[in-house]
């Protein structure tokens, strides 16, 4: 048996592989600015669109983050 159900038409099979590629992953990057300890990110989606955002952090960053107490402030790194 193939990739598809022998029941599937040519016109389904197009559609099929037409869909695979628009909702495939891809990354890039996005805009983004920062407002105190605000992180805006901007994204345009379209009607019932997905997105996964990952986001990375330098280790000096979060192990002060880790050794700060809750409520206050970390000491940074850097300028």
């Amino acid at each position: 048996m193939g990739a598809y159900p022998c029941s599937l038409t040519t016109e389904g099979r197009l559609e099929v592989e037409q869909l695979k590629a628009v909702w495939r992953v891809v990354e890039e990057p996005i805009g983004r600015s920062y407002d105190g300890r605000t992180i805006h990110l901007g994204l345009d989606l379209p009607p019932h669109g997905v997105a996964a955002v990952t986001m990375g952090c330098p280790a000096d960053v979060l192990d002060a983050v880790e050794k700060a107490e809750p409520g206050s402030e970390p000491e940074r790194a850097g300028p």
